[in-house]
Order: C-alpha cells, then structure tokens, then sequence
C-alpha cells in the first residue's frame, strides 16, 4: 500500500474540502450508465414503444360489430328515416363477401343500389375502402351508416314505410 494519495484522490479530497467551506453542494461522480450503451436502450425502447402504438388498419370488424351502440331496432322505432337507415346498414352488412379492394366495392355498390329502392332517399354516396355511406333524405337530414352484421335483413327493420 503506497502512502502517496493519487491524484484522483487528491482532487476528490480537495472538491470535497472546498465544498465544506463554501457551503456548496458536491457533484455526483458522472455515472457508468450515461454512455452510448445507455443512449441504445433508450433507443430500442422508443422504438419497440413507437411500433406498439401502431393501429391495426383492418376496421371492419370494429365498425359492424354493435357492441355498445344503441341496437338497430330500437334506433328505427325512433322514426322511419331511422329505420331506412338501419335497414340500408343491415344490407350493407350483409353484403360482406371478403378483405379485398373488389369486395368492399361490391359490398357499397349492393348496399347503394337497395339504399336507392327506400322512397325517402335522395342522395347516397359510398365510401367503400372507408365501410360507410353517406344518405341524404328527402327531409335534409344527412347521415352516416356503417354495415351492421346483426344476422337481420333491411327489410326485417321494424318501423320502415312502404315503398
């Protein structure tokens, strides 16, 4: 054991000396973790949390699913442009035939074309890679539908006026 101080601990010895005369707080030594190994975690993390919040594009199931709206029926007993928009939902949902572009094309083309056949309609617009319609009625109101998959056709819609 050498009895001469080394010059790291000299320099310790003197920080600390100076700080207990002036009253000043001591700086911590510089950590073992703030170098690059450290930078590349956190990278890695930002990047495995940026890759988790990333959305499923695949939507259909969410939107023809009902679960906590109000049911379709119940919706069309609230007046019969209500119901003919359930009813143009249902047969929209019912259209279903696959995941592809021609399919949901298809699916909007079925759904406009029985949108078309209700008497209060007067406008329909399709969305298809979106899964909604836009219908206008005879009256001004404007709304959206998106397929309802509740196993009813349109024409089982309570509340619908005849054609």
């Amino acid at each position: 054991m050498s009895l001469l101080a080394s010059n790291d601990d000299y320099k310790l010895t003197s920080t600390l000396y100076v700080a207990a005369i002036t009253n000043a707080p001591v700086a911590p030594p510089p950590s073992p973790h703030t170098g690059p190994t450290m930078k590349r975690a956190l990278a890695l993390l930002a990047v495995t949390v940026a890759l988790a919040g990333c959305p499923s594009y695949d939507e259909y199931p969410k939107l023809s699913d009902q679960d906590g709206y109000v049911p379709a029926d119940q919706y069309a007993r609230y007046g019969g442009e209500q119901a003919q928009a359930m009813a143009i939902a249902r047969e929209f949902g019912r259209a279903y035939r696959g995941e592809s572009r021609a399919d949901y094309v298809a699916q909007a083309d079925s759904a406009v074309r029985y949108a078309r056949s209700m008497p209060d309609i007067v406008n329909v617009t399709a969305d298809s890679l979106g899964h909604r319609l836009t219908l206008q009625f005879r009256s001004g109101w404007r709304t959206m539908v998106v397929p309802i998959d509740d196993g009813k056709r349109g024409g089982e819609t309570a509340n619908l006026p005849r054609r």
